[in-house]
């Protein structure tokens, strides 16, 4: 029992030493705060401040934003078909519990007859298809990416 009081000792005096020292030393710990929360939770992991929080109805109209944004870039003559649009993505947090699905956002897009914007022609929302969604359990952040003037969400 002595033997593990005094590992115990001497692990606390090592870490007060190492305290005082980086006092004395006029250590900064804001100034390397954001490469120490790096090292500890690692580069790719969200923090609340990477997306935005919404509800389903704060979604719909973040779409439909987004879409206004997704159109073709002007003015480039580009060989490769997969870059003749703007690429961009938005993260965002849905808040609201249960299953995301194409059937259940254009249901609301319907309701406030937005089918102009939001298109999808398989779930009997406009002419063509600019708005693919993939089933998803929420809550959970997910990705809006406007690729070829379409929009994705998953």
């Amino acid at each position: 029992m002595d033997a593990v009081e005094i590992v115990v000792f001497l692990a606390v005096a090592v870490a007060l030493l190492g305290i005082v020292t980086l006092f004395l030393a006029d250590w900064q710990i804001s100034d390397q705060s954001e490469g120490l929360l790096n090292i500890l939770f690692g580069d790719d992991d969200l923090r609340a401040g990477d997306y935005q929080s919404v509800d389903y109805d704060e979604l719909i109209m973040l779409l439909r934003s987004e879409m206004q944004h997704c159109t073709p870039t002007s003015g480039q003559n580009v060989t490769n078909s997969s870059d003749t649009r703007e690429t961009n993505a938005t993260l965002v947090y849905i808040k609201e519990e249960g299953v995301l699905n194409a059937s259940s956002v254009f249901e609301r897009i319907r309701s406030v007859a937005w089918c102009d914007t939001l298109q999808n022609k398989d779930h009997g929302c406009g002419t063509r298809t600019n708005l693919h969604i993939n089933q998803t359990m929420i809550p959970a952040v997910l990705q809006i990416s406007c690729f070829n003037g379409s929009l994705y969400l998953g």
